[in-house]
């Protein structure tokens, strides 16, 4: 399984704030499958040749202060 940036939903999107299902465990292989393409998505989107040669947009995160970061922290606060 592969995730590209098309199968990734924008914070615009109204499922994003959906509540999510729960997850069962011991995790399904399918499960696992899954989260092991998100975790390789958000990696490769750091090194800047492989987002650049696979078109990944760059994995984001929620800081302590709320904003939006990436990589380089552009929010401005210290907690990252």
């Amino acid at each position: 399984m592969k995730i590209t940036s098309k199968d990734i939903i924008l914070d615009t999107d109204e499922r994003i704030r959906m509540q999510s299902e729960p997850v069962q465990l011991p995790l399904s292989n399918e499960d696992r499958e899954l989260l092991q393409a998100m975790l390789d998505y958000v990696r490769n989107s750091q090194d800047d040749e492989i987002a650049e040669a696979e078109g990944l947009q760059t994995g984001r995160w929620y800081c302590s202060c709320t904003s939006w970061c990436f990589k380089t922290n552009d929010c401005g606060c210290d907690s990252l």
